[in-house]
């Protein structure tokens, strides 16, 4: 098996035979063909570079892969592509002096200290903007979902000056464009100045008139990481509003960096002999309602968001070990976000497989029983009990999601041209009460006398605590 100490002398070796400008490996490296615009290098100091190889630039990627394989902590902090680039600095800045040892042992331990030192500085907190669609055509106020919090463009720019300290230069361009009231007169004019002007524009481009920005504060992360996590944060936010949306509009909730449904569609047919017969949708983001209706689930959800919120803390720290019950909450991030993605997914037999995987997820991977387990706990029902006014019971409702899952994942039903739509509306029900049953249960378990964080445990606290016999008894949304 290679090792790290022998990894790094190859990558010292193949960087030092492209040395001399005059030597035939570096005409080569020069001219040669490459997979990338410019030729493999090392940075170092003073803005100039070391050349190298493509099995150099590989022989360090491994060694960071090796290191977040062994260091969980520092991979989840420090995305690969961040820990490759200091990698990279650091190699350029020690090169001289670690030719220098003789032994691959010695050399690679210098290399390891220097690496360890220069992984160790990350950034301060920062908060991460994701623009959303939710309700349109409806006045409602801020709301968070734990660490997301979901403010209209007025409220985000009064967050950034209140972060910044001092009101932007651009805040006054960007409210004229956006028709806010209350320009004050100090802000400069972005005619004046051409990045004030840039400014405006990129800040205006950010978010629709009817969008929300969700704000996520998060520190202990790189920037790319911080911002892998923000975004998750804030779809797992907005997966868990799904669950209290009622049929089809469920897919009009999104982020901006996710595919919603299209806005509007052309189609052309046509017959032979005839000419084209043309046809148009629309289907337009965000759910809208009777007046005062997203005001009111704002208001109805304060428990269901604050529950949903403590699974999301996890997602976005860096010490998830430290949090409160940190597997079970990040079962329910995990299985919520498969079922977010097939509540927006187009296709039935996409969704339904997406659906069985939420459910498995819940209960931890333990399959049809598993499920089935889990669904009697949170329903507090036995599995011959009928769960529709036809008597399908539990058991075999159950059966029929995952037999879907199963049978369509695994290639035994090819299901690309069925119409599964009432299959899919069956499957969604049930995980949408599953994921709100669990959420809602696991926050009253979190408070329990000495809770262990395991799925066993906490199906046999509901098994022994039913949710009616608890004060107060979980609501239905």
């Amino acid at each position: 098996m290679t090792t790290n100490a022998q990894r790094l002398r190859t990558a010292l070796e193949e960087t030092l035979r492209l040395q001399d400008p005059e030597s035939d490996g570096y005409k080569g490296w020069l001219q040669g063909p490459r997979s990338s615009p410019l030729p493999p290098s090392i940075p170092a100091e003073s803005g100039s570079f070391y050349p190298t190889t493509d099995r150099a630039l590989v022989c360090v990627t491994e060694i960071i892969d090796n290191i977040r394989i062994n260091d969980a902590a520092l991979a989840r902090t420090l995305s690969r592509d961040e820990m490759f680039k200091r990698a990279m600095s650091t190699l350029g800045a020690k090169l001289p002096s670690l030719i220098e040892v003789a032994a691959d042992d010695e050399r690679w331990k210098q290399f390891r200290e220097a690496l360890a030192n220069a992984f160790t500085g990350l950034p301060t907190s920062q908060n991460v903007y994701v623009p959303v669609w939710l309700f349109v055509r409806q006045e409602y106020g801020s709301f968070a979902v734990g660490p997301v919090e979901f403010v209209d463009r007025s409220g985000w720019l009064d967050k950034v000056e209140h972060l910044r300290g001092s009101r932007p230069a651009w805040r006054s361009g960007v409210e004229a464009t956006w028709g806010l009231g209350g320009n004050d007169s100090d802000g400069v004019d972005g005619e004046s100045d051409p990045r004030i002007k840039l400014a405006i524009e990129t800040v205006t481009r950010f978010a629709d008139v009817e969008q929300r920005i969700a704000c996520v504060a998060i520190s202990g992360f790189d920037d790319r990481e911080a911002n892998r996590r923000a975004l998750l944060a804030a779809r797992i936010a907005i997966d868990g509003i799904r669950l209290l949306i009622p049929g089809s509009n469920k897919r009009r909730v999104f982020t901006s960096a996710d595919h919603g449904p299209p806005r509007a569609i052309e189609r052309l047919r046509q017959t032979v002999g005839l000419d084209l017969v043309s046809g148009s949708g629309i289907e337009m983001p965000g759910v809208g309602g009777k007046p005062g209706a997203a005001q009111e689930l704002i208001d109805s959800s304060k428990d269901f968001r604050s529950a949903a919120g403590n699974c999301i803390t996890v997602i976005v720290s860096p010490t998830p070990a430290q949090e409160n019950l940190p597997e079970l909450s990040q079962r329910w991030s995990n299985a919520i976000h498969w079922y977010g993605r097939a509540c927006v997914s187009d296709a039935d037999f996409v969704a339904l497989p997406m659906l069985g995987f939420t459910l498995d997820i819940l209960c931890g991977g333990r399959e049809e029983a598993g499920i089935r387990d889990l669904a009697c706990a949170l329903f507090e029902k036995k599995a011959e009990d009928s769960v529709r006014v036809d008597g399908l019971t539990l058991k075999a409702a159950v059966r029929k999601v995952y037999e879907w899952r199963s049978k369509i994942a695994h290639g035994s039903l090819l299901a690309v041209d069925l119409s599964l739509e009432s299959e899919r509306v069956f499957a969604e029900s049930i995980a949408n009460a599953m994921l709100y049953q669990y959420v809602m249960n696991l926050e009253q378990y979190r408070s329990s006398s000495f809770p262990l964080d395991t799925g066993e445990d906490f199906l046999k606290w509901l098994q022994e605590n039913p949710p009616s016999t608890r004060t107060p008894a979980v609501a239905t949304p």
